[in-house]
């Protein structure tokens, strides 16, 4: 038996634009207008109200702030160099090189991500009505509304958001362009997909699942363009008729025959998800412009790869964190069997996705039964499209994804780096929850949104930093009672990250390097204080490091025995703060100042420089340094588009 969650009304003579759902009996236009218009309002209401909620009650964290830092420089042209130091492509940073002109406040800085978020939200729900009835496709926006993951990337200066609503773009143009035969829609899906190439290289991945699903589709409408027009050429009119309302309607086995049906050529009755009649000579058309898009999408992708990618990671700026903090999302042999990593995994993607283990592996459980009903053919979709081509779609992206992790290029896992497969998982769960209860959709989305209330309100695991450690008054008193302690003329001492968000919030300007090669360490005016901070390889300071740093950075500057400096220390420090505090106490920090779990500063004593320490020497970071200087000038090849064919040569003769 067939389950339906795409059938269109045959009946058009009630009113115009009207669907009819078929998860039940009885129901009025006032339950439909509800499921339909209400409640889908109300959702992105309260979805972008959260967003709006989170962009200005907490404080920036450290990869925010390095976004600023990037967008911060002088010239749009420094930007872009700066951009490219960083391991996205750079169109954001280029378009926060102007839109920080409208504020430096966290809301206003955060704004575009929380539009586009919500943006994300309203496309993918009509994405999702496109291929399933209004109910499911409801169940899938609160899921893209209220998931843990999107509210928090949907209120940060990353690329997350913006590339989430490019792929909910590309989904529902492409569907349409489809459907309709539209070139004008075909060429927006190909500039979003290239926009979304700028944005973050996990679009690479989705345009090559994208590719694949859309040759298939294309197959499928070639075949259908041709038993239209039938063997000995066009079929004359009314069989032609027939032929396109047997496609817009397909009927279940079990389904009566509907009476009174009308006479097609209403134009004024017509529903606004009907499929045009098709023609090979059309559906060549969009073939073509879409193939032109394509190969427009790749020489970007290649473009941003080889002069972007590879020199970055011959420079040693990529591979060390695959082996740090994504170490378990890239595969490692030593580690598990490659069966093990896809499927703990890809419990992992989902557990990210919806902010707690349980809810995780249930909407896994669900989008697993879609997936499976998809490609066994057992489910009827609207606009005949095809179960078999979705399930190809949905479980494409998750096998691209993974085989990337296996071949260790890119993370797998609960990461935001898998963001990218929130609309597959959705339209998934979709698909197998709709299947599981067709007549109980007030219960299932009572359900629903009380597991996502569960995820939200108690996150398991919990978020890096807590949200009571993330307020913004925290911050504030922190670098009021920093300043009130502190004299001018003081020295600050500073990690990466934390000289990130002191530059912000403290000095009004970056105090740490930005291009290639970066020295061990640099110190630079802060109003008064001189702000000290290493290179990015010392991301954050540690117990079993901080007395070696201390002592490299006496060397480094030829701090005298006994002088004073203060340690200022914040972000993503929960796990590190506790032990690097003990250390400090051997060097006079007996009682940091705290403001939360993520923010801590103390005096310190300086021990002065050891004798038979060089000024500047650091042979933990001298071989690293090396490769950097060597790779700096293959970084800077990038940096002018005219140079790009000399580069290729260059590549190629080596």
């Amino acid at each position: 038996m067939r389950v339906h969650l795409g059938m269109i009304s045959a009946s058009k003579g009630a009113s115009s634009r009207e669907e009819e759902i078929h998860l039940g009996s009885g129901e009025s236009a006032l339950e439909r207008t509800i499921w339909v218009h209400i409640l889908p309002a109300l959702v992105i209401i309260v979805g972008l109200a959260a967003r709006l909620y989170k962009a200005a009650a907490y404080f920036l964290n450290p990869d925010e702030a390095l976004h600023l830092v990037l967008a911060g420089q002088p010239s749009v042209r420094l930007a872009y160099k700066a951009a490219l130091t960083n391991a996205h492509p750079p169109l954001l940073v280029l378009f926060l090189h102007y839109w920080r002109w409208l504020g430096q406040s966290e809301f206003v800085l955060r704004l575009p991500s929380v539009l586009a978020g919500t943006a994300c939200c309203c496309i993918g729900y009509l994405w999702l009505k496109q291929l399933l009835e209004s109910r499911p496709a409801f169940i899938g926006l609160l899921l893209l509304a209220f998931s843990p993951a999107f509210i928090g990337l949907s209120a940060e200066i990353r690329q997350y958001a913006l590339l989430l609503f490019l792929i909910s773009a590309c989904l529902y143009l492409a569907e349409r362009a489809l459907r309709e035969n539209s070139v004008v829609l075909m060429l927006l899906f190909s500039l979003s997909l290239c926009l979304a190439l700028l944005i973050h290289y996990s679009a690479l991945l989705f345009a090559f699942t994208m590719g694949i699903y859309m040759l298939v589709r294309f197959c499928g409408l070639r075949a259908e363009a041709r038993s239209i027009s039938g063997p000995k050429g066009p079929i004359e009119k009314s069989k032609l008729d027939r032929s396109a309302e047997a496609l817009r309607y397909p009927k279940a086995e079990d389904e009566p025959k509907a009476e009174n049906q009308p006479k097609s050529g209403n134009k004024e009755d017509s529903d606004d998800t009907q499929q045009p009649i098709l023609s090979h000579a059309k559906t060549m058309q969009i073939f073509i412009v879409w193939v032109i898009g394509q190969i427009v999408a790749l020489a970007v992708g290649a473009y941003f790869v080889f002069t972007h990618l590879i020199p970055l990671r011959r420079a040693g700026m990529l591979v060390p964190d695959y082996d740090t903090y994504l170490r378990k999302s890239i595969f490692h042999a030593s580690d598990r069997s490659i069966t093990g990593f896809v499927a703990v995994q890809t419990l992992r993607v989902f557990t990210y996705l919806f902010g707690h283990g349980l809810v995780g592996s249930l909407v896994l459980l669900a989008f697993v039964v879609g997936i499976v009903l998809l490609l066994r053919g057992k489910v009827s979709l609207r606009n005949d499209l095809r179960p078999r081509a979705l399930g190809l779609l949905l479980g494409m992206g998750f096998v691209v994804n993974c085989a990337a992790a296996l071949a260790r290029q890119y993370p797998y896992g609960g990461t935001r780096h898998s963001a990218w497969l929130l609309l597959f998982a959705v339209a998934g769960e979709c698909v197998g929850l709709a299947a599981w209860a067709r007549t109980k959709f007030w219960l299932t989305s009572g359900v629903v949104v009380c597991s996502l209330v569960i995820a939200n309100l108690f996150p398991a695991p919990a978020p890096l930093i807590r949200p009571k450690n993330q307020a913004r008054a925290l911050m504030r008193e922190a670098v009021d009672s920093f300043r009130q302690s502190a004299s001018a003329g003081s020295v600050v001492i500073a990690d990466y990250q934390t000289g990130l968000l002191f530059g912000h919030y403290v000095c009004g300007h970056s105090v740490v390097q930005v291009f290639l090669p970066m020295k061990d360490f640099v110190s630079a005016d802060c109003g008064g204080y001189t702000v000290i901070t290493p290179s990015s390889r010392d991301f954050r300071f540690y117990g079993d490091n901080i007395d070696d740093r201390l002592r490299l950075i006496a060397a480094e500057y030829r701090l005298t025995r006994g002088s004073r400096a203060w340690l200022f220390d914040a972000g993503w420090i929960s796990d590190s703060a506790p032990p690097l505090q003990l250390e400090l106490a051997k060097s006079g920090c007996a009682a940091p100042k705290k403001f939360g779990e993520n923010i801590f500063w103390c005096a310190i004593a300086i021990e002065g420089f050891p004798q038979g320490v060089k000024s500047g020497t650091n042979l933990k970071h001298q071989s690293s340094q090396r490769n950097a200087a060597k790779y700096a000038k293959e970084i800077l090849v990038g940096m002018d588009g005219f140079r790009f064919l000399k580069y290729i040569q260059k590549r190629c003769a080596s």
